[in-house]
């Protein structure tokens, strides 16, 4: 059961103010004072102004310390109060870890001790095992510093800090065709609250204790920090067995890539830290099966109720859309978003528009999935082609490439797509089995949604949009899932009953997805 958080009532300064000298005036009066003097720049007023304004700071300072008293409004060092009572601590930052493939060349090559590489922003990594290797090799490195910046994709180039004989000045990140890159990179949780909070509530809400799933989910949080969270599925093949996924934190500082918004954990990471821990903590006849999540890319396009500008007719109040009359509008009586249907460069493309923008005008926005930077700019000239709105835009959209979604632009536009990833970051794993194989029912996963990470787009999903701010008056889907097929779902797909394998006891299926963000779209209800 959920309870509102309840609000500390205290009175303003003027309410205060307002409130003494009525019991002053009427106190006179009751002794016989005709018309007491209390009007503005009297002596009573000045005495209440004063006294009013002491007592509003006391009560601003028990509003404060009211919230800090509850471990879901607490923060900073009250939070850490909260955490130190129950053995937990904010995470420190950490580094990045993989491989890099060495370079093709006539010999082999001598890595020495201390070895070192720079990426583009200057973050350093350093050779793991120092030795010779051949042409081709997969040399294993660490970062030496720390953060989600030290995180790099398959591919990425790293140059060498000093000269390495029969090497070239750069090398390549991680397997050639594969996926993994560099990962494990986290930030400091120093200063940032809702982290260390979620862990803290899921110690209060579920006592770990006796190997329960609580304690499973506990102990894949304490195997690394790269751990965000541990979800449990019991029993799915049968007693005895127990089965896990874990989540990453999405990336919070830049600089930002397509991948910095998914929620996997390198496979390396869970064969070879997270599972070892938790089947050290069970018993022997226990099986314990750990994953990572799957993420599934998800579009979603939302309808908004916002003020309208100052230039609509009737005239808005302004801050909420940008034009007057916004473009494009949502396809398909509103159940389709405008997608860009061919480019030719990043300020010349043509969009699936039901209706015509205004050139000089009209302001259109894009979230651009590869690096998620929001980008807006004015139509400068429209023509109807082919059945498409080519348009031209006087700012340049980088990366703009067919499929993507183009919306009108709104004054908060950023701090909805804020609250939009943030509700991505917030979202748990789906089942992995389907909800309605009532055999499998004590399988279904741990923590339940209704406790803590939901995983579905729902009415709770968009509730975080409207929250964003006071001007947003409502909200509600258009279109959500993958629109490029377009195969239309509202929660992640549950990848069915796991195999695995009996040799190493390692998952040979698909694990359980997240839903993680992919193309954005805002449009005008």
């Amino acid at each position: 059961m959920s309870y509102p958080t309840l609000t500390f009532v205290q009175k303003t300064a003027k309410q205060s103010h307002d409130d003494q000298l009525r019991v002053v005036r009427n106190g006179l009066i009751a002794r016989g004072v005709t018309n007491p003097n209390v009007a503005k720049g009297s002596d009573f007023d000045l005495i209440a102004t004063a006294v009013a304004n002491e007592i509003a700071v006391g009560q601003a300072n028990c509003v404060i310390l009211a919230d800090q008293l509850m471990p879901d409004t607490a923060g900073g060092s009250y939070l850490d109060r909260w955490l130190a009572l129950f053995n937990m601590q904010r995470r420190p930052a950490i580094g990045s870890h993989g491989y890099f493939t060495l370079p093709l060349s006539v010999a082999s090559t001598t890595l020495p001790i201390g070895a070192q590489l720079v990426d583009t922003s200057g973050q350093r990594f350093q050779i793991d095992a120092p030795g010779v290797y051949a042409n081709g090799a997969l040399v294993p490195i660490s970062a030496l510093d720390t953060g989600t910046a030290t995180n790099h994709d398959n591919g990425d180039a790293l140059t060498w800090a000093t000269y390495i004989p029969y090497s070239s000045s750069t090398v390549t990140v991680g397997v050639t065709g594969g996926s993994d890159g560099l990962s494990g990179g986290e930030d400091s949780e120093v200063g940032v609250d809702e982290p260390p909070r979620q862990r803290l509530f899921a110690r209060l809400q579920n006592d770990p204790k006796g190997g329960n799933w609580s304690h499973i989910a506990k102990w894949t949080t304490e195997s690394t920090p790269v751990v965000q969270a541990g979800f449990v599925y019991p029993t799915l093949l049968g007693p005895g067995t127990v089965f896990f996924a874990v989540t990453a934190e999405t990336q919070q500082s830049g600089p930002f890539t397509s991948t910095s918004k998914n929620r996997d954990i390198a496979s390396a990471t869970v064969t070879g830290t997270i599972l070892p821990y938790v089947q050290g903590q069970l018993p022997e006849h226990a099986l314990a099966v750990g994953t990572s999540v799957a993420n599934q890319a998800t579009d979603i396009a939302i309808l908004l109720s916002l003020p309208a500008a100052t230039t609509a007719s009737p005239a808005g109040p302004g801050g909420g859309w940008l034009d007057g009359t916004p473009w494009p509008l949502s396809n398909s009586g509103g159940t389709a978003p405008v997608t860009v249907g061919s480019f030719v460069s990043s300020t010349v493309f043509s969009v699936h528009a039901s209706t015509a923008p205004q050139p000089g005008i009209t302001h259109v926005s894009w979230l651009n999935p590869s690096n998620w930077t929001l980008y807006s700019a004015t139509v400068l000239s429209a023509s109807f082609v082919g059945g498409q709105w080519a348009i031209t835009i006087d700012t340049p959209f980088p990366g703009i490439s067919v499929g993507h979604f183009i919306f009108p632009t709104s004054q908060n536009q950023q701090t909805y797509i804020n609250a939009i990833l943030a509700a991505f970051a917030g979202l748990g794993p789906g089942e992995w089995i389907d909800g309605g194989l009532a055999a499998y029912k004590f399988s279904f996963r741990r923590p339940r949604t209704t406790n803590a990470w939901p995983y579905a787009l729902d009415a709770a999903f968009l509730k975080q949009i409207i929250n964003a701010g006071a001007e947003v008056l409502d909200a509600n889907w258009i279109s959500r899932g993958d629109f490029s097929v377009p195969t239309p779902f509202t929660m992640p797909t549950p990848p069915g009953l796991p195999t695995i394998d009996p040799t190493s006891l390692l998952l040979t299926s698909s694990p359980p997805a997240v839903l993680v963000p992919r193309n954005i779209g805002l449009y005008a209800a």
